[in-house]
């Protein structure tokens, strides 16, 4: 074998190495492809239930404008009889 040859051969143990080494790294980045969408769903969900919380209590202090309202009303309603 010549020196060329030696060099190709170690190239190409080289590269078989990186073949590995990318291969063990892509099964890992899968397993943490998958926490994310994990944390993201969980997160979505989270969002969801903000959400209709938000919903609710914005609604108080709404009907607490009505009731106030309607209040005021009676009471105008009553000084004025």
């Amino acid at each position: 074998m010549t020196d060329a040859d030696d060099k190709i051969d170690k190239l190409i143990d080289r590269i078989n190495d990186l073949r590995v080494t990318v291969s063990s790294l892509g099964g890992k980045l899968d397993g943490y492809l998958s926490r994310i969408e994990s944390h993201d769903n969980r997160a979505e969900d989270h969002a969801q239930r903000l959400r209709t919380v938000e919903r609710r209590l914005y609604a108080l202090p709404g009907i607490g404008v009505v009731f106030g309202g309607a209040g005021l009303g009676v009471a105008t309603y009553t000084a004025l009889k």
